[in-house]
């Protein structure tokens, strides 16, 4: 039996709409981790005084009460995280393959994945791109060192006495003593991500209006590219880099601007 028009249509944005749920709750939930490994409370949950005190008992009460609140939030949304997704998966749509094909790659990539490739996405490469392209995984160890390196060019600033060493000693003791992120990725999704950067067939870049990925074959992503840049009413070819010239114009009017004590240092 084949689903009729109406019927594909209702579902899927019944499931899309289950789907765009179900990435809300997750991103909610992980934020909530976050803030209860951290032992700190969201402003939405924090309660506060009825009355105006300094009493360091009373905020030592409250910051429990809303310690607690936040826990069960968390509670209350992991329950929901499970309850979505297996509501979604008791919902399949009552057609032939094809046609539940289409429902159920169209319910992930509405709104957050647009595949125009001729590649087949799994559930956990689609899984991984709905969080976003500025979604920045954690980070299970921390390579001190590394971190240490990365800042050594501004130690100078932040220790303008000479107490280099002291400072640098003082960062890695706070690096070491922090508490182990929580993997914000499943094992699935986490070699999802090795193998969608090591194909180079597809490019994925972010859509103009919305923030979806968009997955494209990587020659159709240049023939877009090259047939953009070719217009002439919109682009030209430049001589040379002329960034330098701009800083210069930019310094030379900021000067002035101050000269005239039409601006400040600030």
């Amino acid at each position: 039996m084949v689903t009729k028009p109406n019927e594909a249509v209702r579902l899927l944005n019944f499931n899309s709409s289950v789907n765009s749920k179900i990435v809300k709750t997750k991103n909610h939930h992980t934020f909530l981790l976050r803030c209860r490994d951290d032992n700190t409370v969201p402003n939405g949950l924090k309660r506060r005084s009825p009355i105006h005190t300094d009493n360091p008992f009373i905020f030592k009460i409250l910051h429990q009460a809303s310690s607690r609140i936040l826990k069960v939030q968390v509670q209350q949304l992991r329950r929901k995280k499970a309850s979505l997704e297996n509501y979604e998966v008791q919902q399949p749509p009552a057609a032939d393959k094809p046609i539940g094909k289409t429902i159920r790659h169209e319910t992930y990539t509405k709104k957050t994945v647009i595949n125009l490739s001729s590649k087949q996405l799994t559930t956990a490469q689609t899984s991984l791109l709905c969080k976003g392209l500025k979604f920045v995984p954690t980070c299970s160890n921390i390579k001190t060192d590394e971190y240490i390196i990365g800042i050594e060019s501004g130690l100078q600033q932040l220790a303008p006495n000479g107490n280099i060493d002291y400072l640098r000693h003082q960062i890695a003791d706070l690096i070491k003593q922090s508490p182990k992120q929580r993997s914000n990725l499943s094992p699935q999704e986490r070699k999802a991500i090795n193998e969608l950067r090591n194909d180079k067939n597809i490019t994925i870049t972010e859509a103009d209006k919305g923030k979806a990925a968009v997955i494209m074959d990587t020659p159709d992503f240049h023939d877009l590219v090259n047939k953009t840049l070719s217009d002439t009413s919109t682009y030209k070819i430049l001589p040379k880099d002329p960034t330098a010239k701009l800083e210069r114009q930019h310094k030379k009017t900021l000067k002035t601007l101050h000269d005239s004590n039409q601006i400040n240092c600030v």
